[in-house]
């Protein structure tokens, strides 16, 4: 019996069969309280673990939980949760057999442990009870959806598919389909099913055809995948049997991927031939993407130069070999494929920059020399690329080599080098100008950006000094608005000195109707004197219709009357609107009343119209008793 017992422990890291190895009743139980105190509770439970444990400590270990009463495996679950490793490494594993163990004797009791113990913040609380929702199901499958469905009615922890025999899969199966469970889990049940022995692999196929497209596929990859290995004639068989060309298209491109799993060159002799340009596109692509696609990379080059001669087909495949090589830690390789794509290689550019940038990290030297042997001149900008990457611990460097040697197409530049740069170069001490004059002329604009942007908050005096000397486009007003609103919280009184100081109006306008609505919210009054006896320019009208936005629930009269003031039509109509439109939600008389004397464009004033006669008849039906959702506009 130890033997057995270690034997369904090892191979299914808790595996018990429903209760049928140890036939014990569960008592009238209480979840295991935080002071309980600890009674009859087995001697090895401390010593387990389970990844290091050897042989005999393991048997050991079988044989004790398997003598045990429920009340004696939910003490030994608390105590470790109370030694505070039971997420650990050591302990986890133990604790998933206790729950496997106790599950299988009383899912109830398994559930009510966990709810107890276990906080939502811990983040496994999901994994926990769908592991004993899947115990529970090999006994009684439609009690454990049942009660998953009670707990969490989105279906987040439906049972986990590994403990269950080929016919409590099916019954799973039929129960959730007839409820009209996703795809996405049916799909992933219908792949599990068909590597079980017996397994009807023409009929877990059409089901997996059957199931809505979106969700699907990876399921009918994994079943048409799980029969190529078995019997790919009848696999090929099935689908000319099909009939519709859609479905024989959609199957074939399923089979390819599931086969190039397991054996990708012969995969592609056998279809090849039946595939049409898409597919064959689709499944040299794959040649990079699928996961596990076992093929050796020269024969398989060598079968694409024989068989791919469409050029497009050709390259998308070399492409997908490279990076899958270069992201096998190979990043040399990349000049053999470079070499062996030909007139094709300039399609490599984008594998080109990233095995560049790990090459420089295992052999520098070497990679800038193969760079220097390219000539095509998109390529060699890739490559170039790829060096800067990998020379971003010397940012000086990188950024002399953007620009004095990468040639960047017009309105063309890599998107994310001027952050990773600025990062590298902030901790050397570079004033803000400097860094920016460091980079080529064309990335100048973006680096001032994205300087301001991700120091504004560390650097908030630093970066709006700088915002100054700086055109009001790109991140510079959303940076301007974050570095007042932290310099506010620092000091209150110099991010009032800065927004009174500043000289351009572009940059009060952004600055000051962020300081209002920070000031606004520990003293409107004083916000309110303040912004009075600012110059009435596009700033003073924007940092007006902000306080207006921040008074108009606590103070809507007050704010009615800022936003009358307004003298630009459209800052007016845009903050009358607002807050007409948020007073109409609760109270449509006060809002139509205000209405009366609001100085609105017609546009807006129609506008406004519209949304207090819909208040108000949501309001009257509600009131009424006859609201229906479905009629209300």
């Amino acid at each position: 019996m130890r033997i057995e017992i270690l034997t369904f422990l090892i191979a299914g890291a808790g595996g018990w069969i429903g209760g049928s190895l140890f036939n014990q009743d569960s008592a009238p139980h209480q979840p295991v309280k935080a002071d309980a105190p600890s009674e009859n509770r087995p001697n090895t439970a401390n010593a387990v673990d389970w990844e290091a444990a050897d042989f005999a400590t393991k048997a050991d270990f079988a044989s004790e939980l398997g003598k045990a009463s429920a009340s004696q495996i939910e003490q030994w679950l608390f105590d470790l949760l109370k030694d505070g490793a039971a997420y650990g490494s050591s302990n986890r594993s133990t604790m998933e057999l206790l729950l496997r163990r106790l599950a299988a004797l009383d899912p109830e009791r398994a559930l009510d442990f966990l709810n107890v113990q276990i906080a939502d913040s811990v983040g496994s609380l999901r994994d926990l009870r769908r592991i004993v929702i899947g115990e529970w199901a090999r006994s009684d499958v439609a009690g454990a959806v049942a009660r998953a469905l009670e707990i969490d009615p989105e279906g987040e922890i439906l049972p986990l598919f590994e403990p269950l025999s080929l016919e409590k899969s099916e019954e799973l199966y039929g129960l959730l389909k007839a409820r009209g469970q996703d795809s996405a889990y049916l799909g992933n049940l219908l792949s599990f099913m068909s590597r079980q022995e017996g397994a009807d692999l023409p009929d877990i196929a059409l089901r997996a055809m059957e199931l809505e497209k979106w969700g699907s596929d990876h399921g009918l990859e994994a079943v048409m995948g799980q029969w190529s290995s078995k019997d790919p004639d009848a696999a090929l068989d099935w689908i000319d049997k099909l009939g519709d060309q859609s479905r024989i298209d959609r199957a074939l491109s399923a089979l390819a991927t599931g086969w190039m799993r397991n054996d990708a060159a012969g995969a592609l002799d056998r279809l090849w031939p039946r595939m049409n340009s898409q597919q064959r596109m689709q499944v040299t692509r794959n040649l990079g993407s699928v996961y596990g696609a076992k093929f050796e990379v020269e024969k398989m080059i060598d079968w694409l130069d024989e068989h791919a001669t469409s050029p497009g087909v050709h390259a998308a495949a070399i492409a997908a070999i490279a990076e899958r090589v270069v992201n096998s830690s190979e990043p040399a390789a990349v000049a053999r494929f470079v070499d062996r794509a030909g007139d094709e290689a300039a399609q490599l550019s984008g594998v080109v920059k990233k095995a560049v940038t790990a090459w420089c990290k295992q052999d520098e030297k070497a990679a800038k020399s193969w760079v220097a042997t390219l000539d095509d001149p998109a390529l060699k900008n890739s490559a170039l690329l790829g060096l800067v990457y990998g020379n971003l611990k010397n940012p000086v460097e990188a950024a002399r080599m953007l620009r004095e040697e990468i040639e960047f197409e017009e309105g063309r530049t890599d998107p994310n080098i001027a952050g990773r740069l600025i990062i590298e170069m902030v901790p050397l001490g570079m004033e803000p100008q400097e860094i920016v004059d460091a980079f080529p002329e064309s990335l100048r604009s973006d680096a001032a950006g994205r300087y301001a942007d991700m120091y504004a908050d560390r650097f908030p005096s630093k970066v709006l000094d700088f915002i100054k000397t700086q055109p009001m486009d790109g991140e510079m007003p959303y940076a301007i608005r974050k570095a007042v609103d932290r310099l506010y919280v620092e000091d209150s009184a110099a991010a009032i000195a800065w927004v009174e100081g500043a000289d351009s109006e572009a940059h009060r306008k952004e600055a000051m109707a962020t300081l209002v609505q920070s000031w606004a919210a520990d003293d409107a009054a004083a916000a309110t004197d303040w912004l009075a006896a600012q110059p009435d320019d596009s700033a003073k009208q924007a940092a007006t219709a902000q306080l207006v936005e921040s008074l108009q629930v606590s103070n809507p009269e007050q704010a009615f009357d800022l936003a009358r003031e307004i003298t630009n039509v459209r800052e007016r109509d845009k903050a009358l609107s607002s807050m007409i439109e948020e007073i109409a939600r609760r109270d449509p008389a006060q809002a139509a009343t205000m209405l009366d004397s609001a100085p609105l464009s017609p546009k807006a004033l129609q506008n406004i119209e519209e949304q207090i006669a819909t208040s108000r008849q949501l309001r009257e039906a509600l009131l009424n008793g006859n609201f229906n959702p479905g009629t209300q506009r």
